[in-house]
């Protein structure tokens, strides 16, 4: 009786633990695409490799959780491999997968999707995963190549591979593209190469991404708060703020970069990784819960309903017309991706107050230091206020002499923060658009 029960047990304890591969509906086709609503459909997807070129668009949330069990406590089989690659198209509609389990340590390109070409997804989140690869490993997809698009997706759980590791991609390759993403996953590896959303960036761009989380790899090298290793082309209108772990050529935002790319309107926090490897700019957490720090860099913010920003003009400031950015204006909030809220966050601060040529600024305060010709430097108040800066002449009017005063040299001079590698240090960057007004001024 006892061994009859035991084998009873052991039946159900199976029938539990067994995957089911549930087809979707659909064809597939572009006009009809599998339409993905449950784990067993996600499951016929990872079994069904001569399906990885067709369209499927995500019905609803999926729990994933109960893939830490399969496979002997492997997990989920990424899609797409060294072999066969997924070159199909996935609309994550808005909706998420939930606790995805993937245990494979000696496995290159893992992720929910291990190694694509041409493939295109969108408007999907990864949450709560908890993803160990070898190299190339990401919350999203391990390897990314030949014009894949990534585009409104984000990733939160534990990362965890080798080398060539991020908190969304591994690697993102070949033209392809990553854009309104986000990680706020904790990033592990031990090898080179490692970054908060991405580990390596190559001929590739990244734009309008943000990272929180923290970036190990002790024993690495290229390690990022955002990007491990860029390699030409672009990164652009990004931050990151977790602290970064590694060996040497370690960055706030990115590692290291050669190979001609460019890096635009980037910041890192400052208060969490100290070190600068010259590679965007480094801020304390205040400047960056502040929207003017990143409008005047370029930014593109959503503007509040007096600004008219519909998206086709950029509102009365300017600001742009994409609208990537919105920032509740409390100062305890970092910028968020306009499409995280489905109720518009207006960012009031961004309206009718801006420098010429720096869109949607507001009234900041500014110590300018200056070296006038023929005596000791000085330093004094500026406010920005419409499209003049106005200077406290009377600051200055020891210098007055012949009815003018000239300058060859303009900075403004940002907080220190209040301790660390960098406290109490002034940083001085170039002030932009400086322009004297009045009979007296040359």
């Amino acid at each position: 009786m006892k061994n009859k029960l035991y084998a009873g047990l052991l039946f159900l304890n199976l029938n539990l633990l067994a995957q089911t591969a549930d087809q979707p509906s659909g064809s597939g086709t572009e006009s009809d695409p599998y339409l993905v609503g449950t784990l067993n459909n996600l499951y016929w997807m990872t079994e069904n490799s001569g399906e990885w070129d067709k369209y499927y668009i995500q019905t609803s949330d999926i729990d994933a959780s109960s893939t830490s069990a399969w496979d002997e406590g492997q997990g989920f089989t990424p899609m797409g491999n060294i072999f066969i690659k997924f070159t199909g198209s996935y609309d994550g509609a808005w909706y998420t997968i939930n606790g995805l389990t993937i245990n494979r340590p000696s496995t290159n390109y893992t992720g929910l999707f291990g190694y694509t070409n041409g493939f295109t997804i969108k408007d999907l989140g990864v949450i709560n995963v908890n993803i160990t690869g070898a190299d190339r490993t990401g919350g999203l997809a391990g390897w990314i190549e030949s014009n894949t698009t990534i585009n409104n997706c984000y990733t939160t759980g534990n990362i965890t591979g080798t080398k060539l590791v991020g908190g969304l991609v591994g690697i993102v390759d070949d033209s392809s593209t990553v854009s309104n993403c986000y990680s706020t996953g904790s990033v592990t590896g031990s090898g080179n190469d490692v970054g908060g959303l991405v580990g390596y960036n190559k001929f590739s761009s990244v734009s309008n991404c943000y990272s929180t989380g923290s970036v190990i790899s002790s024993e690495g090298i290229r390690i990022g708060g955002l990007v491990g290793r860029a390699y030409g082309d672009s990164i652009s209108y990004c931050y990151s703020t977790g602290s970064v772990t590694g060996s040497s050529s370690i960055g706030g935002i990115i590692g290291f970069g050669s190979g001609g790319y460019s890096a635009t309107g980037l910041f890192w926090n400052i208060d969490e990784f100290s070190t600068d490897n010259g590679i965007g700019i480094g801020i304390t957490t205040m400047e960056m819960m502040d929207a003017y720090t990143f409008c005047f860099a370029g930014w593109d913010f959503e503007e509040d309903e007096n600004g008219n920003d519909n998206g086709t003009t950029g509102g009365t400031s300017g600001n742009g017309t994409d609208n990537w950015w919105d920032m509740v204006q409390d100062g305890n909030h970092y910028p968020v991706l306009s499409w995280q809220n489905g109720d518009t966050v207006f960012v009031t601060d961004l309206t009718n107050e801006c420098l010429t040529g720096n869109g949607g600024c507001g009234d900041p305060i500014y110590n300018i230091c200056t070296n006038n010709i023929g005596a000791p430097p000085t330093c004094f108040d500026i406010v920005a206020s419409g499209e003049d800066l106005i200077v406290d002449q009377s600051a200055v009017s020891q210098y007055l002499a012949d009815d003018y005063l000239r300058f060859d040299v303009f900075e403004y001079q940002a907080g220190a923060p209040a301790s660390g590698t960098y406290a109490n240090l002034t940083r001085r960057r170039p002030l932009p658009n400086m322009k004297l007004y009045g009979t007296e001024w040359a």
